[in-house]
């Protein structure tokens, strides 16, 4: 069985995936305080611009009972009444309007994209009701015409501040970071209260890749007074930038700012690792875990820069521990699998961890592929072992690396036909596998067919050149991060 999730040791910890696993290791992104957490559809309640609506008194009393209903999260009845109130007055805008919203909080999106049509075309002068319009479009799959109406709703009001926080929300939520950076940081330079709009803008150029730019504003925030959400910026901005000491002091200095969030030594102890420089991850993540008990992504990140280390006892130790914490994630029993050969005498362990995985998940490939290779580990290639991979085949006919252990369990029974037919599917899936092309030559050569022995042993060679200058590339772009330990 050859090395599984965790590789080798001499390979940076952070970013670790695996030959043979369609799980990729990594730490999910997380995203410190509070910079912005408004919904779009949320936040186009709390702007007002005059709209061309004439309604009766009694009936503006009941568009403004409807509108606070909403506000108050009762949307069901602010629903009823504003219905009845369109069913009255079909071609006021503003009722059309406020129950579009209504129905978009909601996320009853087709109808809500049917009034606000319908109000865009009542008043086609009014910026509020194309960026709701715009929203409704891009929840019911239609961006196209979506960044037609926010476009619009912005040559309506080119200089008006709330249109622009709007916007800026709206592009965010659709994927076009740089827009949304445009217009947050219009917003921001109309309202310099707003201490957080910068840094919303940076963030959002940093997500553009918009280096430079998210370095900037980010920058301005932090020379003004301090502030660890900049710093926290300024590090990923360098990361991406590839200036490993300026991220790593602008990280530090987010720690020391705000030693209370977890997410900004989660991205300090991510850079060590990333550049293969697990010693200095490993003395900050035993630091933070401590404080930090119930963070899984610390624990997680913990056990790998452990292993990177050589420290393979704890590295166990912390991903059993993660095991228990999240049970029903796959992610926490995969990191698992490269350690079974280390595992000695709690190998019975963690081949019981991942018999209960599959008993609470027995529709899972992964939970019934490590269940396999446990048992390999411990067993051999035994008809248990066998029986399971085919389980995890039949849960997900396209997950290859359960084709791929089946050809070593076939191929130690001299089942070479069969053993063929697994790794040709495996290929079929996976057509880069190195290792599948190396031992289909094999088997090839022992079942007599020297052509295709010789066509799989060149396309191992040719992958295995490719692979190595890609690691080449990698390590040169990460380089090891020289540090020191300072007490204090």
């Amino acid at each position: 069985m050859h090395r599984g999730l965790l590789g080798s040791r001499r390979r940076p910890r952070g970013q670790v995936s695996s030959s043979r696993h369609c799980i990729e290791v990594r730490t999910r992104p997380r995203i410190a305080g509070k910079i912005d957490r408004v919904n779009v559809r949320s936040a186009l309640f709390l702007v007002a611009l005059p709209l061309c609506a004439q309604l009766p008194d009694a009936a503006r009393a009941k568009l403004a009972e409807a509108s606070n209903l909403a506000a108050a999260g009762q949307s069901p009845k602010a629903e009823e009444i504003l219905t009845t109130l369109s069913r009255s007055y079909p071609r006021s805008a503003e009722v059309r309007h406020t129950l579009g919203l209504v129905l978009l909080r909601a996320k009853k999106h087709e109808a809500a994209r049917r009034e606000l049509e319908a109000a865009a075309t009542l008043d086609a002068k009014a910026p509020l009701i194309r960026l709701a319009l715009a929203q409704a479009r891009l929840e019911t799959g239609a961006k196209a015409d979506a960044m037609r109406a926010a476009a619009e709703a912005l040559r309506l009001a080119p200089g008006e501040p709330v249109v622009a926080r709007a916007l800026a929300m709206f592009y965010g939520q659709a994927g076009e970071f740089s827009k949304a950076a445009e217009q947050e940081t219009r917003w921001a330079r109309a309202n310099p209260k707003d201490r957080l709009a910068l840094l919303r803008a940076a963030e959002y150029h940093l997500r553009a890749n918009e280096v430079e730019a998210a370095i900037q504003l980010a920058g301005e925030v932090a020379a003004a007074s301090p502030s660890a959400p900049a710093q926290s910026i300024l590090g990923k901005a360098y990361r991406l930038k590839r200036n490993p000491p300026k991220a790593v002091a602008a990280l530090q200095e987010a720690i020391r700012l705000d030693p209370a969030q977890p997410a900004y030594v989660a991205d300090l102890a991510q850079l060590f690792l990333d550049h293969n420089t697990p010693e200095p991850a490993r003395m900050l993540l035993e630091q933070a875990v401590p404080r930090f008990p119930e963070d899984v992504e610390l624990r997680r990140m913990l056990g790998l820069a452990c292993y990177a280390v050589g420290n393979t006892e704890r590295a166990l130790d912390e991903f059993l521990r993660v095991t228990e914490m999240e049970p029903d994630s796959a992610l926490s029993y995969a990191v698992l699998e490269s350690l079974l050969p280390d595992a000695g005498n709690r190998l019975d362990l963690v081949v019981g961890k991942f018999r209960a995985f599959v008993e609470r998940h027995p529709k899972n490939p992964v939970a019934h592929y490590l269940l396999a290779m446990g048992v390999a580990t411990r067993d051999g290639a035994t008809a248990e072992t066998e029986a399971l991979l085919r389980r995890a085949i039949a849960a997900e006919p396209g997950y290859w690396p359960a084709w791929f252990e089946l050809h070593t369990v076939l191929k130690a029974q001299d089942r070479f036909d069969e053993a063929a037919k697994a790794l040709e599917q495996t290929l079929k899936l996976n057509p880069d596998h190195a290792a599948a092309h190396y031992s289909l030559a094999q088997i090839y050569a022992r079942l007599e067919d020297t052509a295709r022995a010789a066509e799989h042993r060149q396309k191992h060679h040719q992958l295995v050149l490719r692979d190595r200058e890609e690691t080449d590339r990698k390590r040169r772009e990460m380089p090891r991060l020289a540090y020191e330990v300072r007490k204090g």
